[in-house]
């Protein structure tokens, strides 16, 4: 884990499935100009072998986070999250458990899957079949929409992802959805129309649910999946940026009254 000094307030970044911190390379330069402490915890599974994620529950996911979300709450006096997909979910359950947080971004979260295959791996004796017999499925260009991008994240993620690890995000999601309506963080979510691994929808059912008084949804229009990467991704940095930095620079200001 990284984290950049600052005086008063801090980003947690959470990074997706089968990725790496490094898919926020076009955020940190934003945050920081904003004052930002950043946090980059790597995620428990990552960074090694792909076979490290078929060990790996969403639990071990969320203890990695939930143990950076409390050593930057002992150093700063505000601490934000943000999170894409498995991300985004972990994030959303981070809100969800720790009221303390100020504010939370949500990208695409990952509610609802494109593909119709992952619903299998909730069927009991055809999900053994798929994770202990073909375990894997291989990582496509699909997050990414242009083409003269979709090589971008060859080096920051694993060339095929654990159907384990698939069904340990299902049943996150699950998890989180119920939880939802107990974020009142100021939240935003973003999400594209045109993601091809999780469906929009998914960025709808998170407005709904959170409770929040405090939430925006922002579309995109070209984006895949791995917004951070493709051709959207200074637009969707500055959208996030921005907003943390009103969000916390407001509630800094009536905390000192």
């Amino acid at each position: 884990m990284s984290v950049v000094l600052s005086q008063k307030r801090a980003v947690l970044l959470i990074h997706g499935l089968a990725s790496c911190p490094g898919e926020f390379a076009s955020l940190e330069p934003g945050l920081q100009s904003q004052g930002f402490a950043i946090s980059l915890p790597l995620l428990s599974g990552h960074g090694g072998d792909d076979t490290d994620l078929t060990r790996v529950s969403w639990h071990d996911l969320y203890s990695v986070d939930e143990q950076a979300y409390r050593a930057l709450q002992t150093e700063y006096e505000q601490v934000a999250v943000v999170g894409r997909s498995l991300g985004g979910l972990l994030a959303a359950l981070l809100a969800s458990r720790k009221r303390d947080i100020e504010p939370c971004g949500l990208v695409a979260p990952a509610l609802r899957w494109v593909s119709k295959a992952t619903t299998l791996l909730d069927v009991p004796g055809i999900n053994a079949l798929f994770i202990h017999g073909l375990r894997f499925m291989p990582k496509t260009a699909d997050g990414i929409n242009d083409p003269a991008l979709q090589t971008a994240n060859e080096k920051l993620v694993y060339p095929r992802i654990s159907l384990y690890a698939v069904r340990e995000v299902i049943a996150l999601g699950k998890v989180v959805e119920g939880e939802l309506p107990n974020v009142t963080a100021p939240t935003l979510i973003v999400h594209s129309r045109q993601d091809r691994v999780i469906q929009p929808r998914s960025a709808k059912i998170a407005f709904e649910s959170i409770v929040s008084t405090n939430k925006r949804l922002v579309w995109f229009e070209r984006s895949g999946h791995e917004m951070f990467l493709d051709s959207e991704r200074d637009a969707v940095a500055t959208t996030i940026a921005d907003f943390l930095a009103k969000v916390m620079s407001t509630h800094g200001e009536l905390a000192h009254r």
